[in-house]
């Protein structure tokens, strides 16, 4: 009984799991996509480095604003702390990985960050539509 107990919570655990991982490859996919457009704008256009900047707080917050809508719309319940916890999560990767190639972290731009991808994830967690019992 214990261990039919055991099976059934690691596949419920792997679903969600499985569930934030697709979650964070499709965001990611938008930021790329964005970020590939702001470089198209910056090389074509000439942008200004505020514009530049306002352009990737713009991409982090869609981001996190989608991933924390889909998360949500597929866990039903909770659906705030899953959105929170995208936005924590997407922010983590980003960190990690501008730690990673080396560039020059201030405290502002962090904390910065962390507060649009947090509040992002939240803001699409919470426009989802509730789910119908």
């Amino acid at each position: 009984y214990y261990t039919n107990i055991m099976n059934i919570g690691r596949r419920y655990m792997s679903v969600k799991v499985l569930n934030m991982l697709k979650t964070m490859v499709i965001s990611y996919l938008i930021t790329g996509i964005m970020l590939i457009i702001l470089s198209f704008g910056l090389y074509k256009m000439g942008l200004s480095e505020f514009q530049v900047s306002a352009g990737i707080i713009v991409t982090y917050a869609l981001s996190a604003f989608a991933g924390g809508y889909i998360i949500a719309k597929k866990e039903k319940t909770r659906r705030l702390m899953w959105g929170i916890g995208f936005g924590i999560l997407y922010f983590v990767v980003l960190f990690a990985i501008s730690l990673l190639i080396g560039n020059d972290i201030d405290n502002s731009s962090a904390i910065r960050s962390v507060i649009i991808c947090v509040c992002a994830g939240a803001i699409g967690a919470f426009a989802t539509p509730v789910p119908q019992t």
